[in-house]
């Protein structure tokens, strides 16, 4: 009797430390409410027992637990029984890494398993958790999941619990394909991924009480989904108690909340026949609606005064800035000129405006500058880089006493452009009569002049438009070389802005390649202008058929007898009909050219 009296007390001994141990590991709860595990066979540790999970969960039976103490794991594990599978304590001290990743760090083919309390990641192109077909009643709670192609995956899997996780940074968050249906997802923030919560042909899942901090929040097609509680609870906003639905926060909702019962007053629509109608004005936590700021301020607009400043005149610069969270912190005004190192001046709020003024600058400076705004909670925002330029200005003698001189040349030279004028329009009257009786003869050998345009003897005698000045083969590769530099960073700047507008790259990086790239661009240009100067060329090259720029990488060639440039196609074309050079009319052929 005394013996198994004995016998029962150890039994009971075992029952009561295996619960204080369960209890102890489950204090980091985080939000889900989950606060015991019912044990129904052995407990099994790793790496006590076992060195690694997948052996554990090998040797396990349905209804085991399986406690995963401190450390990195590299595993792929396939959860074939109906066990739970904890970790010791917590997300931040147990980390499974995928050993191969385009596999599922879980592969769960059983219904009732538990995942509770890892950091999962590194499944590049597969799943952090994927629940097979048919699975149900699993439990996935307590975990940190990142960094995969999918977070948790559902696949025709139905009355599974997702609560409590943090899915970030995933090309997926989460996933209900397939008809998965009756999940509850609850109390997760989802924040950081390309697509946040992406459902497809799922139906009567329950998701409330979650955070959406993602690109994409939410996708639905083919599905209907309870967006809210099941029941009304009641919740804490603004030290004030109410009793509602509740729904989900999303970081993109753009309602108001005009009676201050901390939900929005507009849904917020997912697709035709997926709404949140209750959805929260901040996080949901410990039964209160906690009012965060997760808005950054918005520059709406920037005044310029003046638009074209003249030399040492100095620029005002207004901004209306709108923050509909904590309010507005602090403005700062960038500006850099010639693309030098930026200087900041802290803008002053007059009359809800925020002014600041940057000094007057020499004539032909660039000036450049954006505006950085911070609210009372650290969100920031950047306004657009603005650009302009001071004057250049010309000023003549101010000396009174040539004014009566000037006056005089002034009216001299008026008579004298009257007297031409009408010499002119007598000239042209006695060459009338002379121009009519000539033309029926000229346009019968039109055709013949035509044919024969390439054996006609050209005036060379007769003044150009214009002198263009002849370029050694030097001087042309520095010229292209130079406009190569230029086009180049031009392209630098026209990628450096797609990738900002897609996200690929954070404002700080943004703005330091700008300057980087700007300056060259400013250097590159300086030089190429000083040295078209110096071969006495005004402006851009253009083609002398079409007229229209030339740009660096165009197949161009030169006239070999008036260096003149012109887009290769364009010249041929011409040759094929007239002949001659565009220009200055001397008979040309393709070998010609250069």
């Amino acid at each position: 009797m005394g013996e198994k009296l004995g016998l029962c007390r150890k039994r009971i001994l075992v029952v009561f430390v295996i619960l204080f141990i369960l209890a102890t590991m489950l204090r980091f709860n985080l939000c889900s409410g989950f606060s015991s595990f019912k044990v129904d066979g052995k407990v099994i540790f790793v790496p006590d027992n076992f060195s690694t999970i997948k052996e554990a969960v090998k040797a396990a039976s349905d209804g085991d637990v399986i406690i995963v103490r401190d450390g990195v794991y590299f595993e792929n594990i396939d959860v074939l029984k109906s066990v739970k599978i904890i970790s010791e304590n917590g997300p931040n001290s147990t980390v499974i890494l995928a050993d191969v990743i385009n596999d599922n760090v879980f592969d769960i083919f059983s219904d009732n398993v538990t995942i509770f309390g890892f950091t999962i990641k590194g499944a590049d192109v597969a799943a952090g958790i994927f629940l097979h077909y048919g699975i149900s009643h699993c439990n996935i709670s307590n975990n940190i999941i990142t960094e995969n192609l999918y977070g948790i995956r559902l696949t025709t899997a139905s009355n599974n619990v997702i609560s409590g996780n943090t899915v970030a940074n995933n090309t997926y968050g989460i996933v209900l394909d397939s008809y998965s249906r009756e999940n509850t997802i609850s109390r997760n923030l989802i924040e950081g991924n390309v697509h946040g919560l992406y459902l497809k042909e799922s139906f009567g899942n329950k998701i409330y009480l979650n955070c959406f901090l993602s690109e994409e929040n939410a996708y639905s097609s083919d599905s209907t989904n309870i967006w809210n509680t099941p029941q009304k609870v009641n919740y804490f906003y603004k030290n004030k108690s109410f009793t509602s639905f509740l729904g989900n926060f999303w970081n993109d909702y753009g309602g108001e909340d005009l009676n201050g019962d901390g939900i929005g007053d507009q849904p917020y629509n997912i697709s035709l026949s997926d709404t949140d109608e209750y959805p929260l004005m901040g996080l949901f936590k410990n039964n209160t609606i906690l009012l965060v700021d997760l808005f950054p301020p918005v520059v709406e607009f920037v005044n310029i005064t003046p638009s074209s400043p003249e030399p040492n005149e100095a620029i005002k610069i207004i901004a209306y800035i709108t923050d509909r969270g904590s309010g507005v912190n602090k403005t700062i005004l960038w500006y850099s000129t010639n693309y030098e190192p930026w200087i900041p001046i802290e803008m002053v709020q007059s009359n809800g405006y925020w002014v600041a003024v940057i000094p007057g600058q020499p004539e032909g400076t660039d000036i450049e500058f954006y505006i950085e705004v911070f609210d009372n909670q650290g969100n920031v925002a950047r306004s657009h880089v603005y650009f302009l330029t001071v004057s250049t200005t010309y000023h003549s003698s101010p000396n009174p006493s040539n004014g009566a001189f000037g006056a005089a040349l002034a009216v001299i030279a008026l008579l004298i452009l009257i007297s031409l004028a009408f010499l002119g329009f007598i000239g042209s009257r006695g060459q009338e009569s002379t121009t009519f009786q000539s033309w029926q003869t000229s346009s019968q050998r039109s055709e013949d002049r035509d044919s024969t345009q390439l054996k006609e003897t050209v005036n060379f005698d007769k003044k150009l438009p214009l002198e263009v000045p002849k370029l050694s083969e030097e001087d042309k590769n520095i010229l292209f070389e130079l406009e190569s530099e230029k086009s180049a960073l031009e392209d630098l700047l026209r990628n450096l802005d797609e990738k900002l507008r897609l996200r690929k790259i954070d404002i700080k990086e943004y703005y330091e390649l700008y300057k980087e790239y700007k300056r060259e661009l400013y250097l590159i240009e300086k030089k190429l202008t000083e040295f078209k100067v110096k071969l006495g060329l005004r402006g851009a090259l253009r083609c002398m058929v079409c007229g229209l720029e030339i740009r660096s990488g165009e197949d161009i060639v030169f006239c070999r007898y008036c260096n003149s440039p012109a887009h290769r196609e364009h010249l041929l074309e011409w040759l094929h009909i007239k002949g001659i050079c565009p220009y200055c009319r001397h008979p040309l052929r393709e070998h010609d050219l250069l």
